[in-house]
């Protein structure tokens, strides 16, 4: 559906039928011609795209089947953070933002996921986020190393 935005260069997120995992890449080329193929009853105008995967891995095989989301725009003020600053629990995920000297829980709405970190909403670029919450707990003091 967004075939005509698709350039050199982007970003892509590959999902394999035969692996877990998902696997971060970037647009190579785009194939010269489109043709229409049907995806169960809908017919869908395709194209040939050779993505470059950024880490490959052993358990990637040629010929494996799958699906790639290909970031097509810029998107002004879209907060990735690493992995290591999403938690989740049995009822959501969650961050913890730095408000008054306190850490306090957020809950949160993980996006597209990239190479070291992930897409999140529910938190602005301008807020403070603990970029790893190992031992960290609602309410906690923030104690900070002043550094010359």
């Amino acid at each position: 559906r967004n075939l005509s935005k698709i350039r050199k260069g982007q970003t892509a997120l590959l999902t394999l039928s035969s692996v877990d995992g998902k696997f971060a890449g970037q647009v190579k080329s785009i194939g010269k011609s489109t043709r229409k193929q049907y995806l169960g009853a809908v017919e869908e105008t395709v194209a040939d795209v050779m993505i470059s995967i950024e880490s490959p891995s052993d358990r990637l095989k040629s010929g494996d089947s799958g699906y790639a989301e290909i970031q097509t725009g810029l998107k002004r003020d879209i907060v990735t953070l690493p992995y290591s600053a999403v938690m989740q629990d049995e009822k959501s995920e969650y961050i913890y933002v730095i408000e008054n000297g306190r850490t306090t829980r957020r809950d949160v709405i993980t996006g597209l996921e990239l190479a070291k970190r992930t897409q999140v909403f529910g938190v602005s670029v301008e807020e403070e986020v603990v970029k790893s919450t190992q031992g960290v707990a609602a309410n906690s003091i923030i104690i900070r190393n002043k550094t010359e």
